[in-house]
């Protein structure tokens, strides 16, 4: 961002494509928002034209929520055991996402060519959350890893 209508522009963009504007289901091309995709996986029903916000009335969305890694919640670097696999990958995951958010950070700080770069990042973590998500961990009753999000606190104000 470099000026209050370039941060403006910037959250509505965010706005309309995580939240839909104004709390609508679709933006001025038509499009869903995240928000309202995801709800319909959880109603198990598309949303058409002229719906109203938690009511679908599309046709039924089957969801085969027996694929879905049962994952631990509020998981910790801690639970994994020291020196094993999902540690390291549950590290690398945290190192990963600290640079990405200096990355971020650095690009709604006056450098929005670097967000370009971001949308490859998160494409990454995709990736990474994938290979922890498929991983049981020992000892924890079928439950799968998780990445933690975990960021080391630094010095910088």
């Amino acid at each position: 961002m470099t000026d209050l209508e370039s941060a403006k522009a910037a959250i509505r963009l965010i706005s309309e494509q995580g939240e839909g504007i104004g709390g609508a289901i679709s933006d001025y091309e038509g499009e869903i928002a995240h928000y309202y995709r995801f709800e319909q996986l959880l109603l198990g029903r598309y949303y058409q034209e002229g719906d109203e916000p938690g009511k679908p009335t599309g046709v039924e969305l089957d969801v085969g929520w027996e694929a879905a890694y049962p994952i631990k919640t509020n998981v910790r670097l801690a639970d994994y055991p020291e020196g094993s696999a999902l540690r390291t990958k549950a590290a690398a995951f945290n190192t990963h996402y600290a640079e990405f958010l200096a990355l971020l950070t650095e690009a709604v700080q006056g450098r929005p060519d670097l967000l370009v770069d971001c949308v490859g990042w998160m494409f990454r973590f995709k990736e990474m959350s994938y290979q922890l998500m498929r991983q049981p961990i020992d000892g924890a009753d079928g439950l799968c890893a998780a990445p933690t999000f975990e960021i080391a606190a630094t010095n910088e104000a």
